[in-house]
């Protein structure tokens, strides 16, 4: 397989903010060192269209692989860093869409449908894959529609069907009760939903229209969401809400001081570009990725160090940018 580095020398963006990083902080409550300077290293291209078409890419939780799908959620592959090698996982259709990606990284969560009998019936099975085995078990099989699974914690995965939370214990493969689960904010037919103590509640939503992400911040309340139609709208603990407006897919980065997103630009018939931008919180001071590079890309994902950002070209290359955030 060919690859390609890129080295970059880009001038240092300077973003002066004062916001949030696990690294520094010192006691509950304390700010976090500003960012100073976002510098693109390199970029690489880990995989090559001749072995196929990948996207949305995301990180295991200890960095050494990167899990991605094809066109159409078609299959599971992952790239390993100490290999360098792509190994596919599985080619069944659909279980590329919001597929999960066990702690550390051992095991992938995905659902599966499979259509049977000449009706053509739909039945849904949540099931586990090891990565290194390949071996499948099923979690859960239902004739009810399941919602695509959602990691809580090492040992336990969360689903939906009919509305009502479920909650799996990953050592024993059986469900447990769902008061156990800690507080979380997701995305449920559209809608903003919070999840406290196996309750489900609504969010309102101050920008009406479906919601296609949220995610809540990993150090503070603030939450990021993409509204259809209308973009990224960060909304923080104090209840203002910020929008970006042509923003689609944010992904905060772990230490909470910056959100990785995508700006897209039309000619009215088609997308004509796609690039990947950085934003510093709380001033939201951008930092344009692919400035100088001839690259439509979206999908982007962190590295669980903060160092690294993976996502995908048009093209359907798995690239990963090493960044110097100071």
């Amino acid at each position: 397989m060919k690859r390609k580095t890129i080295l970059s020398l880009l001038a240092l963006v300077v973003l002066t903010v004062f916001s949030c990083s696990n690294q520094s902080k010192k006691g509950q409550g304390d700010k976090l060192a500003p960012v100073k300077n976002i510098k693109l290293i390199s970029l690489e291209v880990l995989t090559d269209t001749a072995e196929g078409r990948f996207y949305h890419p995301n990180f295991s939780n200890d960095g050494q692989r990167i899990f991605f799908t094809s066109l159409n959620y078609k299959g599971i592959w992952y790239y390993s860093f100490p290999s360098r090698i792509v190994t596919q996982l599985s080619d069944a259709n659909g279980i590329g869409f919001k597929f999960a990606i066990g702690k550390p990284g051992e095991k992938i969560y995905y659902r599966i449908k499979v259509r049977s009998g000449y009706k053509r019936k739909v039945n849904y099975s949540l099931v586990e894959q090891d990565v290194n085995t390949k071996k499948i078990t099923i979690l859960v099989s239902s004739k009810d529609r399941i919602s695509p699974p959602v990691i809580i914690d090492k040992n336990t995965l969360l689903y939906f069907k009919k509305g009502k939370m479920h909650l799996i214990d990953l050592t024993t493969k059986t469900e447990k009760p769902g008061d156990e689960t800690t507080d979380l904010i997701l995305t449920l037919d559209n809608k903003l939903v919070k999840v406290k103590q196996g309750k489900i509640t609504g969010i309102e939503n101050p920008n009406p229209g479906n919601i296609l992400f949220a995610a809540k911040s990993p150090v503070n309340e603030d939450l990021a969401y993409e509204v259809k139609g209308k973009g990224l709208f960060i909304k923080n603990s104090n209840g203002k809400t910020i929008q970006i407006k042509d923003g689609l897919q944010p992904a905060w980065s772990p230490d909470g001081r910056m959100i990785a997103y995508v700006k897209e630009k039309s000619d009215g018939m088609k997308i004509t570009e796609s690039k990947i931008f950085i934003a510093a919180l709380p001033s939201l001071k951008e930092f344009n990725l692919l400035a100088s590079k001839n690259i439509s890309a979206s999908n982007p994902a962190w590295s669980p160090n903060g160092t690294k950002l993976v996502f995908n070209s048009d093209e359907g290359e798995i690239i990963s940018a090493s960044l110097d955030i100071q």
